[in-house]
């Protein structure tokens, strides 16, 4: 695991994220892993281990070639996502550091069940630190990068679910469901129209007030809560730039039903491309609600169980998951460990004046982000 300096912002950080009500959650989520373990092997062992193993085995090696670069693809869209929030800092950015730190990044969450705040932070970390810039200034653009991802999944997960409820006959409950999407979208769309005359977008606004309650809640690392404001204030005024992050979103929720539907293929499983993206969209939900690791367990709990209840054979449901997520596991440590060691050395280039200019970071003038780009909403 990578070493931190004990004074600077992300050990800070992770420090505060400490205590008793931190462990209770780790302890509830390490119960939910092994109840999903457990009524997963059970699963498993009432279709027969042998079976399972033969069925995988028979799948169609270029198919699954060609899943596996649906996988790597998605890590690439995941990085341009976040590289439109790191444009924001006007950085001379390399590409190949930044996508190194969002996937050694994404092996480090996959790994640490107690503090899966460590991701996110080292991304900032290691952007602060290679471009010489306070950290909280680097770790925003990985808030604005998670909050653009949340949004989309969440609304992607709702429509999923709204096409499960119906397909599986509850009709009804599928009509309140998209009826309350609808009825959402809907008010959101009024409050910003009347509200176009304001400055700043309803949205920013709302997320400015969140980074400074987080200031008084998280302290140096926010100790520059107001640049902090800023950039996001900047990042979600500028409906170009949310436009492009959401519509990578999509992509990448997209690479990942692709790889799943070529999995199926490959077992010649006759599972339709829109019934992969819902169980792949409603097993990211189960693992963002329970949060464990990687959503280790639930998600692939959750994909089995929407799959057996569309129709899919159990067999195929459980071989064509395993592989999927099996692959997606390895991925991320084959991709991430070179990842992380690259970051690890190459990083260190900036680190003696980077963790100055981190510890510096609040004395820098707030009219930077002002200067560093036009504001949309003037």
């Amino acid at each position: 695991m990578p070493e931190m300096d004990s004074n600077s912002p992300a050990t800070t950080l992770l420090r505060r994220r400490r205590g008793p009500g931190r462990w209770l959650q780790t302890v509830l989520k390490l119960a939910i892993v092994a109840a999903a373990v457990y009524l997963a092997c059970h699963f498993v062992a009432e279709i027969g281990w042998s079976e399972l193993l033969d069925r995988a085995r028979s799948a169609n090696s270029v198919l699954l070639g060609a899943a596996v670069l649906c996988l790597v693809a998605r890590f690439v869209v995941a990085y341009w996502r976040w590289a439109q929030a790191l444009n924001l800092l006007d950085l001379p950015l390399s590409h190949l550091y930044g996508i190194s730190s969002l996937l050694a990044a994404v092996m480090v969450n996959h790994l640490t069940a107690t503090v899966r705040l460590l991701g996110g932070v080292m991304r900032g970390r290691y952007i602060s630190s290679r471009y010489q810039m306070s950290f909280s200034r680097a770790f925003g653009t990985v808030l604005i990068d998670q909050v653009s991802h949340q949004l989309v999944l969440g609304v992607v997960t709702w429509l999923a679910l709204a096409f499960f409820t119906w397909t599986i006959g509850f009709r009804g409950l599928a009509a309140v469901v998209l009826g309350s999407l609808l009825a959402l979208l809907g008010g959101v769309a009024l409050w910003l129209s009347r509200r176009k005359d304001t400055r700043e977008r309803p949205l920013a606004g709302l997320v400015r007030r969140w980074v400074e309650r987080q200031a008084r809640r998280l302290g140096p690392l926010y100790s520059g809560s107001q640049r902090v404001a800023a950039l996001f204030r900047q990042a979600f005024s500028d409906r170009s730039l949310q436009i492009h992050m959401a519509l990578f979103g999509v992509a990448l929720l997209t690479f990942n039903a692709l790889a799943q539907w070529l999995i199926f293929k490959s077992l010649d499983s006759h599972v339709g491309l829109l019934t992969a993206l819902v169980a792949v969209a409603l097993g990211a939900a189960a693992g963002v609600v329970t949060g464990t690791p990687g959503g280790i367990a639930t998600t692939e709990a959750a994909m089995v169980a929407v799959y057996v209840a569309l129709g899919v054979n159990e067999v195929d449901a459980a071989a064509g998951t395993l592989l999927y997520r099996s692959l997606h596991y390895l991925q991320v440590l084959a991709l991430g460990l070179p990842s992380l060691i690259y970051c690890e050395l190459w990083g260190r280039k900036g680190t003696s004046s980077g963790s100055q200019s981190a510890a510096e970071g609040p004395q820098d003038s707030e009219s930077h982000f002002a200067e560093s780009r036009p504001d949309p909403t003037a």
